[in-house]
Formats: C-alpha cells, structure tokens, sequence
C-alpha cells in the first residue's frame, strides 16, 4: 500500500510533537524539592497535588522551588504526607505516600551490610504482610517483584516492588516500597502508579525515588 506524501508529512509531524511531548513529561523541569523531617527530601513535579494533614498545596501556584513540610508530625502511624498525580477525571494515577517509623530499631550501618539471606528473610515477611493487607481489602495480588538492597544518594534503602489488582478502583497497580532503616529515624515511602499507564508513570516515578535524600546520610 503506498502512501501519499501529505500523508507521510502529517505522520512524521506527528511523531516529531509525541516524541517532544514525551521528553517533557520524562524531564526534571518543573518540580518542587519537598523537605520533610529528619532531613528527609524529595522531588515531585509541578502538576502534582500535595497534602499534609488537612492542608493541601497545588504546586503549579507555588513561586518557591521547594515546599517546607520539616515541622509536620511523625509520631503517627497514619498518613502525614501524600502527593499525588491527578489525572483528567480527578482521579489519582500516581502517588507517593511518607510513613515514618519512630520505633525502628534497625540501624543504616546495619543495613550498609545486610547480606542477601537476610534480605530474602526480610522480602518473606513483607510479602506476607502486604498480601494479607491487600486481601483483606478485597484485592488480588498478581505478582512479586521482591526486595533488592539499593543505594540513593548514599542511602541504603530496601526496595520491594509488586502489582496488585484494586478491587475499589477496579486497576491493576504497581507499587514499590522504599524503606529506609535507621533507627528512630526509620521511614518508608510507598511510591504507585497504574499499571496500564506505565510507560509515562513509570520514569516519573523513577525521578522521585532517585531525589531521595536524607541529611547526614
């Protein structure tokens, strides 16, 4: 099948403005460098939502490039800070939850030498408990990543990536925990996107874990 000139042009124009929109969406442009307690700080991009209690903050209206959440509370175990992608039908697509863990007992030096049995111990239990947590939602869990020892930014973090099905949304979704021991200042951040939009959600949210960091580590 041949095809006509005007045709190829508007094709080739086409896939030029995809491939520009695409970088766009991939790129650090436009993020705002979140700083949290403990010297904990990340980066998320503009069009996201962010909210800390009852307070929520559009960081497309903010003039500073960073947004001051150290004072908030984290002797909590509920959420203390949420940040989210919101997409045309209000609803979320991507989000990024903090919990911190003042009772953690495991140390970072300890975990700089964690061995791979003791990883595997480790990614048993998590599975387990993040299973049971799903089905008692009424979820399904469809597959396990399991945990890998990461170094950010001189972070020694445990990572442990899985999909689920969301039986409320009705999604697939894929989520990697990002857990970072160290002692009373020990926090995880749950980092999830839908599955079915991968291809755009995941390099984002590859940018927010990769931002990670923690003063003093």
């Amino acid at each position: 099948m041949r095809i006509r000139k005007s045709t190829l042009v508007i094709l080739l124009s086409l896939s030029f403005m995809l491939t520009l929109s695409i970088k766009k969406i991939y790129s650090n442009e436009g993020v705002v460098t979140i700083k949290l307690p403990k010297g904990v700080s990340m980066e998320i991009p503009k069009d996201w939502i962010v909210a800390s209690g009852a307070t929520k903050f559009i960081l497309q209206t903010l003039n500073e490039s960073f947004l001051d959440l150290q004072n908030m509370e984290t002797d909590k175990v509920n959420l203390e800070f949420f940040a989210a992608y919101i997409d045309k039908k209000e609803k979320v697509a991507a989000k990024v939850i903090a919990t911190y863990k003042p009772d953690g007992e495991i140390t970072q030096s300890e975990v700089q030498v964690i061995t791979e049995d003791q990883v595997a111990v480790f990614d048993n239990g998590r599975k387990k408990s993040v299973e049971q947590g799903i089905i008692s939602m009424g979820g399904e869990l469809k597959s396990w990543g399991g945990t890998q020892k990461i170094v950010i930014n001189g972070i020694a973090t445990l990572i442990t990536e899985y999909t689920y099905f969301n039986s409320g949304s009705k999604q697939t979704n894929t989520v990697r925990l990002v857990s970072v021991l160290n002692g009373k200042n020990t926090f995880s951040l749950t980092i999830s996107y839908r599955e079915n939009e991968r291809k755009t959600l995941r390099p984002i949210c590859d940018n927010i874990i990769n931002s990670l960091k923690v003063a003093g580590l």
